[in-house]
């Protein structure tokens, strides 16, 4: 019998971090089954390294290095990946003796964080935090899709985001790069920045199209309303103090969608929606509410947005209807929803397959015992904490062994025992070409089919184009997302693709399709388990089309053990709601959506990524396809990880709501003369601040209030002075208009704009995250109008019988004349 296949057998990481992102690299290595050693500072913590330590072999060090240029370079050659970032205490003994032997060793693979990008010109800023790159981002003001628009203030949100998406980018690339060392014996020295990380994740929201139709405003608004009343509102939000914020924001919350809302039950508990834009959902919610009759009164229709065009009373096209007619139709679920208990509804959405969830805390997610069952929560018995509950692995494939879902606690070691990490060959027989590739080649003769739709797959499409695969997006003739879901964020989400439209409801279509199948390396769907099955192309169907094919699957609630929840549809909003952002970042009563797609989308396209070079790593070494997956669920957890845990006693004290303003009494954002500041993580005591803003002497008489009315009388300029060589602890707090465009950001730099043929002038943001000594990734060319590759791109792959099958609607060229329907 052979042995349980173990994705990252024998793949040994020497971890030297002390930042959330690179301990977070090393658990997700060690989570497949790298042997991973970290030097670590053995303290208990908060409970967060019972999670992030987990499978990890500790070595506990002081400032003074136990080690000898001799044991580093012995320690070193047994070594394949080095994770590196710049804020650990070792770094003042080993890091630096490390980064300098390390070049000496021309099959390592050294993966390190940064704060910074080297062009983004701030050097070596590495005591940065995440809540200076979420300021620079914009991810205080414009996360949340209303307070910017009503001119509220900054919100602080104590999510992670950068140091989350940093991590996941290291370990792909750090799996490519092992793949790509395997063929040609050649390591390689990989740079992740955090401020690129962010923003590879934020790039619907600093894309711009000109001219742009009113279709595509978020939220569509009425032009008496965006003109005349806003700029109202905007002068009232700068003063009132924080019960005028809460009351503006409770009129801009009326601004959602009713099928992107949440609505109160009978048993007092609220029930959050998404069937926005959507016509087989927001035909499935008004077939269960009954609501038909009552509707076609009130002169709603239900029409293809594809061929109505922009109308504002077409419930198919739900985000644009009239404000009247919104108000009307929350007005009609509301009453519905009243009437029975939020289990009954639950179940009955999700029967009929409307991705829905109830709100609930963080807390209420990783008990849930759904989550336990289905193993995206998992106990480890930790030293200092006891059980800890904490999320499973992000990702899991077929075949690999059991033992993997179930995390070990970390063990502690003597710098010694690393000896045991003697020099290994570099696999030498198995070596292809001693020459290595660059970044944007590494999947350079990898075909991917993306499937999916909406954003965590169709990101997925987008990465793996950057590291130069082919990636053809294939498309139904007849899709049941709108225009805005489809070609709006299509061409965020697309670029770098070709574009095919393939009807596999048809015969005809499924057999093209299967044409593609056997030719493709990758295939990325969305689809749940009963729709794969209903259209023919369930996993076991695909490798049967092609043994060798990587079949990456994005669910929604699925977890590494099957159940149920396999088929629970849902979407980024309905996880936030689920796993408790939602509440966080508003409050049990109101919970508030932190953005749309920059949150759980992004992070688990990538976390597809992850997933399929794990996969592609064991096609190379055995010649075997796999079944990779991953879902929002799992995505959901690790995106609030610092939150995302449980032990006996634990105190659940968290930044929430929308009045958050910091992390602590002196982190966090303040009014300042010319605009809003962040102050950062590194600024923990009196001692910290500069001689003028020290109010009280004592810690315990500090008030935050007292030190913000001395910020509100200095200048951004004046304060950073002031701070002297902590200047680096105060930033502006950007919107993303003003990082767009601002003199002096680094983001302005990333800007890049094409006129699109049909489309218009295009902009967006190049996130630049990821460089190594093998240049860059590769840059992407806009996204293609939808169909328009299907005649060129099925021809060049010799699919045969192509114009019989556009004849029948097997295939088709367009959905739309426009390429973006107006």
């Amino acid at each position: 019998m052979s042995a349980p296949y173990i994705p990252l057998g024998g793949v040994r990481v020497l971890e030297l971090t002390g930042g959330l992102a690179g301990q977070i690299a090393g658990m997700l290595l060690a989570d497949q089954g790298a042997d991973v050693i970290a030097f670590r500072d053995r303290a208990a913590g908060d409970g967060i390294h019972a999670v992030v330590d987990r499978n990890k072999n500790i070595v506990a060090f002081n400032k003074d290095c136990p080690a000898s240029e001799t044991d580093l370079i012995e320690l070193l050659s047994g070594v394949d990946i080095l994770l590196l970032d710049g804020e650990n205490t070792v770094q003042s003994c080993a890091h630096g003796k490390l980064l300098g032997l390390a070049q000496k060793h021309t099959g390592l693979i050294v993966s390190r964080i940064s704060a910074f990008a080297e062009s983004d010109g701030f050097g070596a800023a590495e005591k940065v935090d995440d809540g200076h790159i979420a300021a620079m981002t914009g991810q205080f003001t414009d996360v949340h899709l209303l307070r910017q628009l009503f001119g509220l203030d900054p919100v602080y949100t104590p999510l992670p985001l950068a140091s989350v998406y940093a991590a996941v980018h290291a370990v792909t690339a750090s799996v490519l790069a092992l793949n790509e060392r395997d063929r040609s014996a050649v390591g390689a020295k990989i740079e992740i920045n955090r401020l690129g990380s962010a923003l590879s994740a934020m790039t619907s929201m600093y894309q711009r199209i000109e001219p742009q139709a009113a279709r595509y405003d978020t939220p569509r608004l009425p032009i008496a309303l965006r003109s005349v009343a806003l700029p109202i509102v905007r002068k009232l939000a700068k003063s009132g103090g924080d019960a005028r914020q809460e009351k503006l924001l409770t009129i801009a919350r009326q601004s959602y969608p009713a099928l992107m809302s949440s609505y109160v039950c009978a048993d007092g508990q609220l029930i959050y929606l998404f069937a926005v834009d959507n016509i087989k959902l927001t035909k499935a919610v008004i077939r269960l509410l009954a609501l038909e009759d009552v509707l076609s009164q009130e002169g709603f229709v239900v029409l293809d947005p594809y061929g109505a065009g922009d109308r504002r009373d077409n419930l198919a096209e739900s985000s644009n209807l009239s404000r009247k007619r919104q108000g009307l139709l929350k007005k009609l679920i509301a009453s519905a929803l009243a009437e029975k208990e939020s289990g009954y509804w639950l179940a009955a959405f999700r029967k009929v397959g409307v991705p829905c969830a109830i709100q609930q805390s963080t807390e209420e997610w990783v008990m849930d015992p759904m989550n336990l069952e289905a193993g995206l929560m998992v106990d480890v018995r930790d030293v200092f904490h006891g059980p800890v509950r904490q999320p499973g692995v992000q990702c899991w494939i077929n075949g690999a062994d059991e033992e993997l879902t179930k995390p070990e606690p970390s063990k502690e070691i003597q710098f010694e025992h690393l000896k045991r990490w003697r020099p290994t060959a570099r696999d030498s027989e198995t070596v292809l070409s001693r020459k290595g590739r660059g970044l944007s080649e590494w999947l350079d003769g990898v075909t991917v089919l993306d499937l999916s739709s909406m954003v965590a797959g169709p990101v997925a499409g987008r990465t793996l184009a950057e590291y130069g695969a082919k990636v053809i997006k294939v498309e139904p003739p007849n899709p049941n997302h709108g225009p805005r879901m489809t070609c709006w964020y299509g061409m965020d989400v697309n670029p770098g693709k070709s574009s095919v439209i393939i009807d596999l409801k048809k015969a005809e279509g499924l057999r093209v399709f299967e044409d593609l199948v056997r030719k493709a390396d990758v295939i990325v769907s969305n689809h749940s388990a009963t729709a794969s099955g209903r259209l023919g192309i369930s996993p076991e169907r695909l490798q049967a089309l092609n043994p060798k094919a990587v079949i990456c699957r994005i669910g929604a609630f699925n977890g590494p053990k099957r159940g149920e929840w396999d088929d629970y549809t849902g979407y980024d909003p309905v996880l936030q709601a689920a796993s408790g952002i939602m509440t966080r970042y508003g409050n049990p009563g109101a919970p508030d959506l932190h953005a749309i797609a920059s949150c759980v989308d992004a992070l688990t396209g990538y976390s597809a990524v992850f997933a399929t070079a794990l996969a592609l790593r064991r096609r190379m070494k055995a010649g075997q396809g796999s079944v990779a997956d991953v879902s929002l669920a799992a995505a959901s957890s690790l995106v609030q990880l610092p939150f995302c845990f449980s032990y006996p006693g634990r105190q659940w004290v968290e930044p929430s709501g929308q009045l958050a303003k910091g992390k602590g009494a002196f982190s966090g954002l303040y009014a300042c003369l010319d605009g809003w500041i962040y102050v950062g993580e590194q600024v923990t005591a009196i001692q910290d601040l500069p001689q003028e803003f020290r109010v009280a002497s004592d810690g315990t008489c500090f008030e935050r209030s007292r030190l913000q009315k001395i910020f509100r009388t200095k200048s951004f300029a004046d304060i950073r002075h002031a701070f002297g060589e902590k200047a680096d602890q105060v930033c502006q707090v950007l919107s993303v208009t003003a990082a767009m465009q601002g003199e002096g950001s680094p983001i302005a730099g990333r800007m890049q704009t094409a006129m699109v043929a049909g489309l218009g002038k295009l902009i967006w943001v190049c996130p630049d995250y990821l460089r190594s000594d093998a240049g860059a990734l590769k840059p992407l060319v806009p996204a293609v109008k939808p169909g328009s590759s299907t005649m060129e791109m099925l021809g060049n792959l010799d699919i045969p019988n192509l114009d019989d099958a556009l004849k029948t609607g097997a295939i088709a060229v367009e959905i739309h004349p426009d390429f973006l329907p107006l």
